[in-house]
């Protein structure tokens, strides 16, 4: 059950720093103008990294401490090692991708998505017996159902399921990112261009899932780097991790990245208040571009 005195950061606060502003303040929007707090009022507005995407109790303690210990902790350090261009080994290639396939798993989206597949999880053997031995003791399976069926019962299944899906691990998402080229796709800190992120930051074809080699799975790393998965060859160029600055994109690739940030999101986070954020609000991916640069 949720612990209600945890703030838990539905978004990691490190990798929300990495779009805070100068004055670490961060936006968030569909409207924010609501969500600022003293230290940033007085500064333009916004709010500071520790304040934002976080709600009281949204993950138990048992959660909180997988997130932390399992992937943030090491997540962080070589998602910090990225963004100062230094090599990763092989083994931290390798835990990169479960601290990005974390992400999928700890946002609303997935808990919306659970939602939507409620009746196939009542029909899970495994459902079945984990309310038959902790909830209803040696009651039988008739008696479950009843209970299962009960609205009051769904969030309390849906959350165990949800969690479940936190803690396990996800080969098929592993492999599917490590049999990728990795490159970085960079804005200059005198650009006037940024990436943002939100509750949902990692992209991926929703059609076809990750299987799809012709979408580019994208994530954001800061308002200056986002990381592209790229699916276009058949195996990864070499083991390094290529930066490709702006001036070898297309006409509006940070544009096309930022909208795929967006998809399926509910909030967005941006270091400034921008009219052109604003507009992302709600923003549905249909049959992505793809992010090109020059070889």
């Amino acid at each position: 059950m949720p612990n209600k005195e945890i703030n838990s950061h539905i978004i990691p606060r490190h990798h929300l720093k990495q779009f805070t502003n100068d004055y670490g303040c961060i936006f968030t929007y569909p409207d924010p103008d609501n969500y600022q707090d003293n230290h940033c009022k007085s500064k333009g507005g916004g709010s500071i990294a520790k304040n934002t995407a976080s709600k009281i109790g949204y993950y138990s303690e048992e959660i909180e401490k997988i997130l932390d210990n399992k992937f943030e902790n090491q997540g962080s350090k070589i998602a910090k090692k990225i963004l100062e261009r230094k090599l990763i080994t092989p083994d931290e290639r390798e835990f990169f991708a479960k601290y990005i396939a974390s992400f999928l798993y700890r946002v609303p989206a997935s808990q919306k998505m659970l939602e939507r597949l409620y009746p196939q999880i009542l029909k899970q053997k495994n459902s079945v017996e984990y309310y038959l031995k902790n909830y209803y003791g040696k009651a039988n399976p008739n008696t479950y159902y009843k209970a299962l069926n009960d609205p009051a019962q769904k969030e309390k299944r849906i959350n165990f399921v949800w969690e479940n899906s936190i803690k396990s691990e996800h080969n098929l998402v592993y492999n599917a990112l490590l049999s990728r080229e990795w490159w970085i796709a960079e804005v200059g800190t005198n650009s006037s261009e940024y990436f943002i992120t939100s509750d949902n930051p990692v992209f991926y074809s929703t059609k076809s899932g990750m299987a799809d080699r012709d979408i580019q799975i994208t994530f954001p790393l800061s308002q200056r780097m986002a990381m592209v998965f790229d699916g276009n060859r058949e195996t990864p160029r070499n083991s390094d991790i290529e930066y490709c600055s702006a001036g070898r994109f297309i006409h509006n690739q940070v544009d096309l990245i930022n909208k795929r940030t967006a998809n399926n999101s509910t909030y967005l986070y941006s270091p400034k208040h921008d009219i052109n954020i604003q507009s992302l609000v709600g923003y549905r991916v249909t049959s992505p571009d793809y992010i090109k640069r020059k070889l």
